[in-house]
């Protein structure tokens, strides 16, 4: 087929450290193709990862305050 194709995967976690607190990560790896061009077509990898910290606090019965920070990586 001519055009973009791409597939892959990805993980995410969370854990609870104590009652307002939680730590994060991320794993995701992707495969895309380049089928434009009739004579060449391209392929390209990508990984990318994140880790973080959040704090969580309710203000109401049914709602939250959630606030995260990460770092994140992403590999051409």
């Amino acid at each position: 087929t001519e055009g973009r194709d791409a597939d892959g995967w990805g993980v995410k976690a969370s854990y609870a450290v104590a009652p307002n607190f939680h730590v994060f990560g991320d794993y995701s790896k992707q495969n895309a193709d380049d089928n434009d061009n009739v004579f060449e077509s391209s392929n390209s990898d990508f990984q990318q990862w994140g880790v973080g910290v959040g704090y969580n606090q309710e203000i109401a019965t049914s709602t939250d305050f959630v606030a995260r920070v990460a770092y994140r990586k992403l590999d051409l």
